[in-house]
């Protein structure tokens, strides 16, 4: 087995490697790693960390092709454990009534609603940072996410700490190994988080609130209600996803604005510009550069044959540098003309949370910039792993 996995190697596109080696760079050269890949075909077989084969999609219109077709690109894995986090890990038309369900729960409304307690918590975290004149932002952006997710599911602002702590198992990029016994290690890391959850369903069993967790109590498929099991999956894929992505996001715009003065003038005298700015950055540096999907039939692709059972990875970050679809894709160009980003994916599994995060993005660079006449990396920054481009450390001087 070690020898076939060696062969498999040896033949296949290194991806994880190089992206390793260039992952420390500030901005990621995304299309240094992507483009001469691409450009020799937009599918290629790589080898995944723990030696089983996959296929690396990098084209843009075959990205698309993958996302929009969950009939021959499943969703359906079970990457967590021993059952299936739906509706993350299903299709319809399973997947359907779930989705309408959260899409209902967590939407542009619930954005608004958010958005003046988040003004506050980028306020308080923010002040230490301008006080000293330079500090580390994971560490802001970290509290400020898990925060709005507390506030977003109903639980009281201190407990962010909790949620914190029960998630602290999990690795980022882990994601990426696939072996009966990665999935092992990330569901016993998981147990911690599956127990708050619990908690949070019988607290809201007992005494209602207006808040999410009892939303999906109060939600029914058909004429019946969701199951505890059903409930439970909910508020974990919430839970799981609700702030990691969107403290990455974050944390990247701030690294792209930081890198380019000129932008950050241009928005403190035009604020109306930083919607376009935000959806620029996420295509930059999208939070997920990537996510597994099942081949679950032979299908050709691009003239690759990606036999049934084998798992593709439809490359997101590759696709929002596709020269085919942007023109100038390595350029960070706020004036950009409105296009299709792939940052929250696209279709039936587009990210749940994506108007929240984009309004978290938003408001957190108002604030930022109007409480700064400038802000520069100047000290050490480093990022988590692949296939994420999370950072471990953002270190700023503010003035």
């Amino acid at each position: 087995m070690d020898e076939v996995r060696a062969e498999v190697a040896e033949q296949t596109w290194n991806v994880f490697g190089e992206w390793a080696a260039l992952q420390n760079r500030a901005p990621m050269p995304l299309e240094e790693l992507y483009g001469a890949a691409r450009a020799a075909c937009p599918v290629k077989r790589i080898s995944m960390p723990d030696g089983s084969p996959a296929w690396a999609v990098l084209g843009q219109a075959e990205v698309d092709k993958v996302l929009m077709d969950t009939g021959r690109f499943s969703n359906e894995m079970n990457q967590f454990g021993p059952t299936r986090m739906i509706p993350m890990e299903s299709d319809p038309p399973e997947h359907t009534p779930y989705r309408r369900i959260l899409n209902r729960l967590i939407d542009t409304k619930k954005a608004e609603q958010l958005t003046p307690a988040v003004r506050g918590y980028v306020g308080g975290l923010l002040q230490p940072l301008l006080d000293a004149g330079c500090g580390d932002l994971r560490p802001v952006a970290e509290e400020l996410t898990l925060r709005v997710l507390c506030r977003l599911v109903g639980v009281p602002d201190s407990e962010w700490t909790v949620i914190q702590e029960s998630q602290a198992g999990r690795k980022p990029g882990e994601v990426a190994n696939t072996t009966e016994e990665a999935v092992k290690h990330r569901f016993a890391a998981l147990v911690p988080v599956i127990d708050y959850a619990h908690g949070l369903i019988e607290q809201r069993r007992a005494s209602p609130e207006d808040d999410l967790v009892t939303g999906l109590l109060q939600s029914k498929i058909g004429d019946r209600p969701l199951s505890d099991d059903e409930s439970l999956q909910m508020l974990m894929l919430v839970l799981l996803g609700g702030h990691e992505t969107t403290r990455s996001a974050l944390l990247s715009a701030v690294m792209l604005l930081a890198l380019n003065p000129d932008v950050q003038a241009r928005l403190r005298a035009d604020p109306s510009l930083i919607p376009q700015a935000v959806e620029e950055c996420l295509r930059i540096e999208g939070p997920v550069q990537g996510l597994f999907r099942l081949a679950t039939e032979d299908v050709e692709l691009a003239g690759q044959r990606i036999s049934r059972g084998e798992l593709v990875m439809p490359f997101f970050g590759a696709a929002n540098h596709d020269p085919a679809y942007f023109e100038r894709p390595t350029q960070f160009d706020i004036d950009r003309p409105k296009s299709r980003n792939y940052a929250f994916g696209r279709g039936t599994h587009l990210c749940v949370g994506a108007p929240i995060a984009r309004m978290e993005m938003r408001v957190f660079i108002e604030e930022l910039l109007a409480r700064t006449s400038s802000f520069a990396i100047t000290g050490s920054f480093e990022r988590e792993g692949v296939p994420d481009l999370s950072f471990r450390r953002l270190e700023l001087t503010l003035r």
